[in-house]
């Protein structure tokens, strides 16, 4: 598959994101997403959770393709282990947030600690967890690959026949001025 167009599904799932929050908002009066968590758009019960929950599926199966796309593609390019980990840590939560918020909505009564929303909390420690596993490992990776980088192109310019210690030709200008300053 073409990585622009896997680009193209991570693009879209944000669209739709942002779409599943602004219009939970707008069809809800009483959400306010300052102070109101994101699970209560999708929870049993909530007005309009059916058309908000096309939107949360929308954007998860994208989010899925796009992770599939960037962990295939960091396979098939020369990305370090700890970049591919990362990768393989969004693909995890990508799935996990897709799956688990949909077995597991957050039932009428959120402070209730039956099993759905046991299940529900545990959902989003996970995927909080691994959305900071992914973050970090991907940014470790980056910065190890820019090193790598620097490293091999100083090795490469150092390797020039022209930066060979016996081609060096120093500037004395600088020292001939000085000698003819103090005579």
């Amino acid at each position: 598959m073409n990585i622009k167009l896997l680009q193209a599904f991570g693009m879209v799932s944000v669209i739709f994101y942002f779409i599943h929050v602004f219009l939970g908002q707008a069809l809800w009066k009483e959400y306010n997403p300052i102070t109101t968590d994101i699970s209560s758009l999708t929870a049993v019960g909530s007005p309009n959770a059916e058309l908000i929950g096309i939107f949360t599926l929308i954007y998860g199966i994208c989010a899925v393709i796009f992770a599939i796309g960037i962990v295939r593609e960091s396979f098939n390019k020369k990305y370090s282990h700890i970049t591919k980990l990362g990768f393989i840590f969004l693909l995890a939560m990508t799935i996990i947030s897709l799956i688990g918020y949909a077995l597991f909505p957050l039932s009428p009564d959120k402070a209730a600690l039956n099993f759905q929303n046991i299940m529900h909390i545990i959902i989003t420690g996970i995927t909080v967890l691994l959305t900071i596993l992914f973050l970090f490992f991907i940014g470790i990776g980056f910065i190890k690959k820019r090193e790598i980088y620097k490293i091999r192109k100083n090795i490469n310019n150092n390797s020039h026949p022209n930066n060979h210690i016996w081609n060096f030709k120093p500037n004395f200008s600088s020292i001939r001025l000085e000698y003819s300053r103090i005579n």
